[in-house]
């Protein structure tokens, strides 16, 4: 189990975007060339353009009203944020963003940006991550492939969440917790879905997956997917 601040909840909406992100990286570095500054933009321009991140901004009103806030730098930030292994506090994503450049403000005006608006760009930007990640070609070689059209490994994680939070996401003893349940295709190589419930509910009530000729793998961990990947396309025993 997980235990962090409930003030890590809120980018639980972009995790999954970040892990495409990373993903989208990890794909890069596989050329043996030293990742860039111009490499990590061009990935975000790929899956984030800077006309989609206006147009999230736009609808949810997310700068209306800050000035001083450059949006796309701060919400860029909170994506990346949202994969440090703290889990993306928003101290964390404000330190980030001060240190990319933007401008310092008041405590007190800063923490004010965590607010609904930038609730519904984090989940505009985590849709379409996933969305892009969806869309890509699977690699499943040899008998990988030749029955199925991907193989989608579910698991979760549990998050202990501030005990205020118990009503919402009751644990399974006396405090509040979440489970973070993910979906790993191995013909992709990365998350592309995902969805929370409170840690109570047992995990059975959560497998309503439509795989859509997909091979349905439950209880492993999402970090295993490269190894079931590497085990079966050798034609060994996982």
């Amino acid at each position: 189990m997980i235990s962090i601040p409930c003030d890590t909840v809120e980018n639980n909406a972009c995790a999954a975007g970040s892990a495409v992100i990373q993903w989208a990286l990890i794909h890069r570095a596989t050329t043996g060339l030293p990742m860039t500054g111009a490499d990590v933009r061009e990935v975000f321009e790929t899956i984030i353009p800077n006309e989609a991140l206006d147009a999230l901004i736009s609808q949810s009103g997310f700068q209306e009203r800050e000035h001083k806030l450059d949006a796309r730098l701060f919400l860029r930030t909170a994506v990346i944020s949202a994969a440090h292994k703290v889990g993306g506090r928003k101290s964390d994503v404000l330190r980030m963003y001060f240190d990319e450049g933007g401008e310092e403000v008041a405590r007190s005006a800063s923490y004010s940006w965590f607010d609904e608006s930038f609730e519904e760009v984090m989940e505009g930007l985590r849709d379409r991550a996933l969305s892009y990640a969806q869309s890509q070609p699977k690699d499943l070689p040899g008998i990988l492939g030749q029955h199925v059209s991907d193989w989608i490994i579910v698991d979760s994680t549990t998050v202990k969440l501030d005990d205020s939070l118990k009503e919402v996401y009751p644990g399974t003893g006396k405090y509040a917790a979440l489970k973070v349940h993910k979906q790993f295709s191995v013909g992709v190589g990365t998350t592309v879905g995902y969805h929370l419930s409170p840690a109570k509910e047992h995990d059975s009530k959560q497998k309503d997956l439509r795989a859509g000729g997909s091979v349905v793998c439950f209880g492993m961990e999402t970090e295993f997917g490269p190894v079931v990947y590497r085990s079966l396309s050798e034609g060994r025993r996982i």
